[in-house]
């Protein structure tokens, strides 16, 4: 899953369960404590997981070129099955937002700006900013 801000600081929250299913249908372990630093081009940064939701504290590095960071952790069913989840967030220099018209708009990614994902095409949207494959985007009606 890749993350896009536009914040050299900040947090960023999500539910995990959001993001973890098992197609036979199980429930997933996420433990408070299961997640590893995969690799990072950051100044600080800092994970935190309790009762499946993610807090993620960050700052970047002051050269906007090349930052972001990546993490993943383990999630486990009740069979001992192990999924693991990575997600990349990455530094993009504000540039302002465009409109997106919905009549012409045919998007395969939708996250809100706090990254929960979308299912809907963006004729569906409430009004709004969202990110739409990664650029973000004032919906309007």
């Amino acid at each position: 899953m890749i993350l896009y801000t536009s914040e050299m600081e900040g947090s960023i929250e999500l539910n995990l369960r959001d993001y973890v299913f098992d197609p036979a249908g199980l429930d997933f372990v996420i433990p408070d404590t299961c997640y590893e630093d995969a690799y990072f081009s950051c100044e600080w940064m800092k994970v935190d997981i309790r009762n499946d939701r993610l807090r993620l504290d960050y700052r970047f590095e002051d050269d906007p070129w090349d930052n972001y960071f990546s993490f993943s952790f383990k999630v486990r069913n009740s069979y001992h099955y192990e999924n693991e989840l990575t997600f990349t967030v990455i530094y993009e220099e504000p540039t302002g937002i465009s409109e997106e018209k919905a009549e012409k708009a045919e998007a395969k990614q939708i996250y809100n700006l706090s990254g929960q994902r979308f299912t809907k095409k963006v004729e569906e949207l409430q009004p709004g900013v969202y990110i739409i494959n990664g650029v973000k985007r004032i919906v309007l009606k």
